[in-house]
């Protein structure tokens, strides 16, 4: 991955609004009491940063490697200092500038994780989180548009068995633009750059765009919806076939 590859992924959830409070129900536990400086690496066209305003009273700051989507942001009403064109691997941000940094199906994307994690750990105060929402290796469905070395051409989206591959085998035979995690490893990944390990949880979709669900049946169903997601999440097993993965780590308070 020598660049970020430009990735929409097909029938997402990611930003459907049921998926969106989800996942903003899950920051708001690891916001701190009272001003918080959050910081939204890989923010798009800020939809996460307006949500957690709007539902979470953070009017947060965004990073975004493309242009076009900071416009965008721009656009729907979100103040050109709070969302700026950058790339996570060199922030623009002084050192100990943010309580909290959020990672939302972004990690996976970028093409030295190293580099970007370490400019996180700079970046965040000391005892301020990272939390990072990441595809879970568990789901047995391809996401992100997995292309045949030989031909070029892209396997169909949700391409079963594929995460379960031994990469060893499966990129011999076929190229990722997008990593995926086992827990374990994106733990180990986070520790490995001096970040504390404080939870961990996997995440289903919330079926909004796999059942094309229109507005006003939506608005009929969300309940359901909500309810079927959250216990997936706690049933045993199959909670680990969650579509992402939660993860909450800390830097530490002192050096």
């Amino acid at each position: 991955m020598d660049q970020y590859p430009d990735i929409e992924v097909d029938g997402s959830d990611t930003d459907a609004p049921l998926n969106v409070a989800r996942r903003v129900a899950i920051v708001r536990q690891y916001l701190p009491p009272g001003d918080c400086r959050l910081l939204d690496c890989g923010c798009g066209a800020g939809g996460y940063l307006m949500a957690l305003e709007e539902q979470a009273g953070v009017p947060g700051y965004g990073l975004e490697f493309e242009q076009k989507k900071v416009d965008t942001a721009h656009a729907r009403g979100l103040h050109p200092s709070r969302v700026i064109q950058g790339d996570i691997q060199a922030m623009p941000y002084p050192d100990s500038s943010f309580d909290t940094v959020l990672l939302n199906e972004v990690l996976e994307h970028v093409p030295d994780q190293q580099a970007g994690l370490d400019e996180i750990h700079r970046v965040l105060k000391p005892g301020g989180h990272l939390l990072v929402f990441s595809p879970n290796r568990g789901y047995p469905f391809e996401t992100h548009g997995v292309r045949r070395k030989s031909s070029g051409k892209s396997l169909p989206f949700h391409t079963p068995f594929i995460p379960w591959l031994p990469l060893r085998i499966a990129t011999r035979w076929l190229d990722f633009p997008a990593r995926n995690y086992w827990p374990a490893e994106l733990r180990s990944l986070l520790k490995a750059h001096g970040f504390e390990y404080r939870h961990h949880q996997f995440v289903w979709q919330t079926f909004e765009n796999l059942t094309g669900l229109q507005p006003a049946w939506m608005r009929a169903t969300k309940g359901t919806l909500r309810r079927l997601s959250l216990v997936l999440e706690k049933t045993p097993l199959i909670r680990r076939m969650g579509i992402s993965q939660f993860v909450a780590v800390q830097k530490p308070s002192r050096p």
